[in-house]
């Protein structure tokens, strides 16, 4: 139980580390949520990143991914010792 707390504190950070990496893309108007899979490694680094959920818009797809990319992640608590943790991201775009 500790764990699964200490995994979501851990998502909760890393949530906010990639909102505030969020860039609305250029050359498009739309909106909508774009859910992603992330894997990361204890270290903080992204192991990998895939939609799990279109937008409806490739450049609001890339753009989340993107973010992800850039995002400087935390590392994970003490006693997160597996290779790597996945995390659900939904990023909402919107004007």
């Amino acid at each position: 139980a500790q764990l699964a707390q200490a995994q979501a504190k851990w998502g909760a950070k890393i949530r906010s580390s990639v909102a505030r990496a969020q860039r609305y893309p250029n050359g498009t108007r739309a909106r909508g949520t774009v859910k992603l899979q992330i894997r990361v490694s204890p270290a903080g680094r992204v192991v990998g990143v895939s939609v799990v959920r279109s937008s409806g818009d490739r450049r609001l797809d890339k753009a989340a991914v993107a973010a992800v990319n850039r995002a400087r992640l935390p590392r994970a608590p003490k006693g997160l010792t597996a290779a790597s943790y996945r995390f659900n991201l939904p990023l909402s775009f919107k004007r």
